[in-house]
């Protein structure tokens, strides 16, 4: 019976050796029991249709296409194989429920002048302003100005909405 076992599982290994193993979902995308070459052509497609949802971000909308989002299929499908042989069978056999993995995406922080310009403000002294008979003071107010490596990790992910990370500048 232990013989038979084992050649099941080695069975089941053997068949699915170069395939993701069954019950993985990739951003929501069921890519288990595909080769390496289908989940990455379907993983292509799939985050093609997530780079063009809607982010809500400083007061407007934009899609990560827009800012140059792309995707890092590589490493989900890193994460996706990493089971070995135990996983693997356990997976092929039903007695492993599935298992997602977030699909990250990086960013070109170039593509964020947009953003910035709605969202950063330059700084300005105080100054004494003579009108007339009529002294005031226009006070001081900080810049502010858009931390765009902080913005790219807050996106890595597309969330529906991003609130814009912004530094104070004297």
């Amino acid at each position: 019976l232990v013989t038979s076992a084992g050649l099941v599982a080695a069975g089941a290994y053997a068949r699915t050796a170069e395939r993701v193993p069954e019950g993985v979902f990739v951003a929501g995308l069921d890519v288990g029991g595909l080769s390496e070459a289908e989940a990455r052509a379907a993983l292509e497609t799939h985050s093609q249709r997530l780079l063009s949802r809607r982010i809500r971000l400083a007061g407007g909308s934009t899609t990560g296409r827009a800012l140059g989002g792309v995707p890092r299929i590589d490493e989900a499908l890193d994460d996706a194989g990493t089971d070995g042989i135990v996983g693997r069978v356990a997976a092929k056999l039903g007695l492993r429920d599935h298992r997602s993995i977030a699909l990250a995406f990086d960013f070109d922080v170039r593509r964020f002048d947009g953003i910035a310009a709605q969202v950063e403000r330059p700084a300005r002294n105080a100054k004494l302003v003579v009108e007339g008979d009529v002294v005031r003071i226009e006070p001081a107010r900080a810049g502010r100005v858009l931390e765009r490596r902080a913005l790219a990790r807050a996106l890595a992910y597309l969330p529906p909405r991003v609130r814009a990370p912004l530094a104070n500048r004297p």
